[in-house]
């Protein structure tokens, strides 16, 4: 996540991005955290298991979904805007799964094409513009 703070700030000014907040106190920005407590994030399932699975991010921003996968599906994506975001949790079930992403920038790992038999696979991603090739994808792979 790439913060842009605001140039020549005075003090007590306030920044906040995606639900943070900072003040400055002079000199610097100073993080005070949440605001208010965090919301609690939404737990859906009801996506394609397989075939071109669309994230359409007006419905689904700030969920976790949860597939298990039933054939290799192609990810796309819909209403993209700066600051969406999803979790997505991929249970490749008893076969093998080809995955196929948008240009999401994959970080930390590059995101697999593949999904081993009984193996689940967990992405984050935020969309810093409404671009796809904008998304920063963060996925972690069971061992």
């Amino acid at each position: 996540m790439a913060l842009s703070f605001p140039t020549n700030p005075s003090l007590n000014d306030e920044y906040s991005y995606g639900g943070m907040k900072w003040i400055f106190d002079g000199s610097q920005w100073v993080s005070v955290g949440w605001p208010s407590t965090p919301p609690t994030r939404s737990v859906g399932n009801s996506l394609a298991t397989s075939g071109t699975i669309d994230l359409d991010m007006a419905l689904l921003h700030g969920s976790i979904q949860t597939i298990t996968l039933a054939g290799n599906p192609t990810f796309t994506t819909s209403n993209r805007s700066a600051g969406k975001e999803i979790t997505l949790v991929l249970s490749a079930g008893g076969s093998a799964r080809t995955l196929t992403w948008p240009s999401w920038t994959s970080v930390g790992t590059t995101l697999p094409t593949s999904l081993s038999s009984g193996k689940v696979l967990v992405v984050d991603v935020t969309f810093l513009d409404s671009t796809d090739s904008g998304a920063i994808a963060s996925p972690h792979t069971q061992p």
